[in-house]
């Protein structure tokens, strides 16, 4: 008994393919392939194909070429366009074992699936529909792929170009199909199911290799030895099918294969350039001649750019691996490419810096001229990763209509932030929720970019820390850096966790590039409007100009979202009043570990009244009127003490204004976990600031039991209620006096009400912003269910309400 299986390729492109779909193949003016058929018959018998075939589009002297030379086992095929008329929904179907006449009446009908249907029908011809949930034209709906499971009965459903996702989705969907599902869609459409049996559907796999690289590493299996009974099989749906599936980084491999053959073989003009030369070199399988060593040499040659010379050194190192590996192989070039770009780009954005900064416009061209080999490089791979994930929502659908899922999936949320490590409220509440995130069984992952050295080690393991490639220094707060990520560690690392939803919490270049990777992947994207940068801006510089550029810019960077969160009702007003949607806001409360953050049960008596301050040091923080107004405060009460706790751009300026006061102490920066004692220590939090969106100081001193005075302006007035946590008052020193006497003698004569204010204060943070209260409430699935709000109605989305 013969227990060996019978493998075939059932989709493979040659030569004679000529129209591609990629954009880079079309803008080079390049066929969809140059692969001889004969090569690729080696190829595929080198990999342990016991049959051939070739499929072009809408061409069959590939195969019937092979078929020729090798009739014992070679299968002629074809790969055809076919349209739904009602539509212009193009659908490729693979047909095998058929004649040259067969192949001509078949281009005559396909331009009607139903009439395609009928004529393969009739004549017994041997099909799959290949890649069903690869939009070909832009028109692919889930009612196409319902029409497709009543016109068809045999799928392509492993297709070596297309994602795990696609391919196993699909597989799902073919596999948990019904008879009522198929009554269901009889009734719908008044299509006939092509067999007596249609819920049961037979697959097929094949690699749809363009490039001569990937054939035979998909295929179909079969018990059946001959090439007819291989083709009944295929028929009578017993067949399977099996290999690998693509990445993005695959599809990118064979394009640029692809454009080395067209460089080499049609075009002179660009063959003869030096990116013709280094894509070559890079993707080619040739081991490298004396010459093209001489070359890398020169390149590698301190004359030469240093751009040329990471490319020289990403060459060495892909000829150097073993080239029948081709997954090792491709692994490889994706690991030197992002190095090598990482450094193009680095060196580009260390002399544009230099450019700025000597107003040099020549020396900033030149930087722009000599990234374009990282450009051309790196272009391909944003195309073919959007390529990868099209159609995904389409899919679920149709998966959640045949299984009758209709659970809450619980979605991959990934939330892009510029800051993870800074002394703001911002980092430290995305830590937080970082670190509950394993108690709250979410799906969360946050993502950010360092530098080697800034990265401490206990990070929780929900902060994934892409590499920064370059820093660049922010006018007005020179100890911050704009941190440039590696897009191509970053553009991997979100195509393995495949997410479903992007948070931004800043618009900076991770959060510019969380959009980016939204836009890509079609998925909902929200932001978190935490700082309100062009009021900063405008308090720290001055300058009208660069206030209405960062205004401008913020604002556009939030139109672009599905959804901004906002943290204050102040600031969905402001927002509306630009014209954002209202539709297109949320209002929600921001949290704190109550059990962290609470009033010490003994804390050491006083001879003075503290004064405590908590945040970054900046001129926007309105640092000056806090001085003024205590040094003004003293002369009243001789028993007053400041404390400043905090580090940024104004604390040298600071410090030599207040360094001759003995009752002003400027402590810099604390960790985190010593800020509950020193909330505890005071006796009231003054908090000058009219930037802040929200002021996650106030609230933690609150949650201390420690009364606050904040300014009426911006969002840290929403947190107290005035009169009874604290109190609100305009920016002036007069009033802020005032107040604070009032407090001063309430705790001196009247400590009863003091302690009453002290615990209200905590009380209501309690009850309104306790972290693991708010979580406990939004984890009820079934209340989110019937929530009903957009983005608020996914258990991941919820969570994003306890952003900073």
């Amino acid at each position: 008994m013969n227990n060996h299986l019978i493998k075939a390729d059932l989709h493979l492109h040659s030569m004679y393919s000529s129209r591609p779909s990629e954009w880079f193949l079309k803008k080079l003016g390049a066929s969809e392939s140059y692969s001889k058929p004969e090569d690729l018959y080696k190829l595929s018998v080198q990999r342990g194909m016991d049959f051939v075939t070739i499929t072009d589009h809408n061409e069959i002297r590939g195969s019937l070429e092979l078929k020729e030379k090798y009739p014992e086992n070679v299968i002629t095929g074809v790969e055809s366009t076919v349209y739904f008329p009602e539509d212009g929904c193009k659908v490729h179907i693979l047909v095998y074992g058929l004649d040259y006449e067969q192949f001509r009446n078949i281009q005559n009908v396909r331009t009607d699936i139903y009439t395609f249907r009928e004529f393969i029908k009739e004549k017994n011809l041997a099909y799959s529909v290949a890649h069903a949930t690869y939009s070909v034209n832009g028109k692919l709906t889930k009612e196409h792929l319902e029409k497709l499971i009543l016109l068809f009965d045999v799928f392509e459903a492993r297709n070596g170009s297309r994602s795990e996702l696609h391919n196993n989705s699909w597989m799902s969907i073919l596999g948990g199909l019904t008879e009522n599902y198929i009554d269901d869609l009889y009734a719908r459409y008044r299509i006939e199911p092509i067999s007596d049996n249609p819920w049961i559907k037979g697959f097929t796999g094949g690699s749809d290799d363009h490039a001569g690289l990937f054939a035979g590493k998909t295929y179909t299996v079969s018990k059946e030895t001959h090439i007819d009974s291989f083709l009944e099989s295929i028929k009578n749906k017993k067949t399977m099918a099996s290999g690998r599936t693509n990445n993005f980084q695959g599809l990118v491999f064979a394009i640029y294969k692809i454009a080395c053959d067209f460089t080499r073989q049609k075009n002179k003009t660009f063959k003869k350039s030096s990116i013709q030369e280094i894509t070559s070199l890079i993707f080619e399988k040739s081991k490298l001649s004396f010459r093209d060593k001489i070359k890398l040499s020169k390149m590698k040659s301190k004359k030469k750019s240093a751009v040329y010379k990471a490319i020289a050194e990403l060459v060495e190192s892909v000829q150097s691996t073993d080239t029948d590996n081709i997954d090792k192989r491709l692994d490889l070039i994706y690991e030197k490419i992002t190095d090598s770009t990482d450094q193009i780009f680095k060196i580009l954005l260390k002399s544009f810096d230099k450019g700025v900064a000597n107003l040099d416009i020549v020396k900033m061209g030149k930087s722009a001229s000599s990234a374009i080999p990282g450009i051309f490089i790196t272009m391909p791979f944003y195309t073919s990763f959007k390529h990868m994930y099209a159609g995904k929502e389409m899919i679920e659908n149709l998966k959640k209509d045949v299984l009758d899922d209709k659970s809450l999936k619980k979605n991959n949320i990934l939330w892009f932030t510029d800051t993870i490590n800074d002394l703001n409220g911002v980092s430290v509440t995305l830590q937080t929720i970082a670190k509950k995130t394993p108690e709250i069984d979410s799906n969360l992952m946050f993502v950010a970019t360092l530098k080697d050295k800034e990265t401490p080690g206990n990070l929780p393991e929900s902060i994934k820390i892409i590499p920064s490639v370059h820093n660049l220094k922010m006018p007005y707060y020179n100890h911050l850096e704009i941190k440039i990520p590696s897009m191509l560690r970053l553009l991997k690392f979100a195509y393995e966790y495949n997410p479903d939803e992007i948070y931004i919490s800043t618009p900076g270049p991770m959060g510019l590039a969380g959009l980016l990777i939204a836009n890509l992947l079609d998925i909902k994207c929200t932001g978190i409007y935490h700082t309100d940068f062009a009021c900063e801006v405008s308090e720290i510089a001055g300058d009208k100009n660069i206030t209405d550029i960062v205004d401008t810019y913020t604002d556009w960077f939030f139109s672009k979202m599905d959804k901004t969160l906002v943290p204050t009702d102040e600031y969905m007003q402001k927002l509306e009043n630009k014209g954002f949607s209202k539709t297109n806001l949320a209002y929600f409360k921001r949290g704190i570990e109550t059990d962290i953050f609470k009033p010490h049960s003994k804390t050491t008596e006083k001879r003075f009244f503290k004064l405590l301050y908590v945040g970054r040091i900046s001129k926007d923080k309105n640092m000056d009127f806090l001085i003024e107004f205590f040094e003004k405060l003293q002369r009243r009460f001789k028993d007053v003490k400041l404390e400043i706790v905090g580090d940024g751009p104004y604390f040298k300026t600071l410090y030599k204004k207040v360094k001759r006061n003995k009752d002003i102490t400027l402590k810099g920066r604390i960790d985190y976990k010593d800020l509950p004692e020193i909330y505890n220590s005071a006796d009231l939090l003054v908090f000058p600031s009219v930037t802040d969106t929200f002021g996650m100081a106030v609230l933690e001193a609150q949650a201390c039991g420690v009364p606050a005075l904040v300014t009426n302006i911006g969002g840290p007035q929403e947190i107290i209620k005035d009169g009874e946590t604290g109190f609100t008052a305009p920016v002036d020193k007069d009033v802020w006096i005032h107040i604070t006497a009032n407090i001063i003698e309430m705790k001196r004569n009247n400590n009863t009400e003091y302690l009453k204010l002290k615990k209200a204060s905590r009380n209501r943070v309690i009850e309104n912003y306790d972290l693991n209260k708010i979580l406990r409430n939004l984890l009820d699935t079934e209340a989110a269910a019937h929530r009903q709000q957009d983005l608020l109605s996914t258990q991941g989305t919820v969570k994003s309400a306890l952003s900073a």
